[in-house]
């Protein structure tokens, strides 16, 4: 065989080889980062969540808030704000909410948009934990230089084709920050999410802050979040995630 039949061979080989080693190493890091929040088993032992923090919209602005999540994909979050609370809700087939800072104080249905973001939240695992059997998809983009450390770069593509870019830190492959294009009041606008202070909770690993900015957004967009308390496995009741009916208006006199 001659040098150049034995050098195309070799180029073949390696163009060949390629998406096998690209893939294997996006498998190493995914392993790594369900090893590093505490293992499949762990995160699947874990039925609810209950979580009190303090989110933070600018100067004095601080609202006290409360999520719960139980499994399979049942989410409820309160904020306080101005002495009202506002409601978001999903049980797993219909998204609602209450807004009494619109002006409304009865159960509404959510628009498409938020719809799609609380189908995100409901997922207490994370997308990148058996994105597969989540019709999601994954590419892996190499690592960049994330504000000084070194990161890998994962490319979630959801089944209906939204795209989010994932940040894992090298070493345990956990969240350190995520991008993607978000609907605002009718405004495509690029949102970044940062991850930190992770601290365990029933043998799993949690960010306790984060924080958030919408690019082109007045004020930044900025917001953040801090978590005080999560508590696993305590009881929750099915219909606390259901939308409640409408209170029937009062009868007038005379009917």
């Amino acid at each position: 065989m001659s040098r150049r039949t034995l050098i195309l061979s070799a180029l073949i080989l390696s163009v060949i080889a390629l998406p096998a080693a690209a893939e294997a190493s996006l498998e190493e890091i995914l392993a790594t980062h369900v090893e590093s929040k505490g293992g499949m088993d762990a995160l699947k032992n874990i039925k609810t969540l209950r979580i009190e923090g303090r989110m933070q919209m600018g100067p004095g602005m601080e609202a006290p808030i409360t999520m719960e999540m139980k499994r399979p994909d049942s989410v409820r979050m309160e904020f306080v704000f101005q002495g009202m609370t506002g409601i978001q809700a999903y049980d797993g087939e219909t998204g609602w909410k209450v807004m009494p800072f619109a002006g409304s104080s009865e159960p509404e249905k959510m628009t498409k948009t938020e719809l799609d973001q609380i189908v995100d939240q409901s997922d207490m695992d994370g997308p990148l934990v058996d994105y597969a059997s989540k019709g999601h998809k994954v590419e892996y983009l190499g690592t960049e230089d994330l504000d000084g450390t070194e990161a890998h770069k994962v490319k979630l593509t959801k089944e209906n084709g939204d795209e989010t870019i994932y940040y894992l830190d090298t070493e345990y492959c956990l969240e350190l920050k995520t991008e993607t294009t978000a609907d605002m009041q009718g405004m495509e606008v690029e949102v970044s999410v940062s991850y930190g202070d992770y601290k365990e909770v029933s043998g799993v690993m949690f960010a306790h802050s984060i924080s958030q900015e919408a690019a082109g957004v007045p004020g930044g967009g900025g917001m953040a979040i801090t978590f005080d308390k999560i508590e696993a496995n305590i009881d929750m009741a099915a219909d606390r995630f259901a939308m409640p009916e409408k209170e029937a208006a009062p009868a007038e006199e005379g009917e």
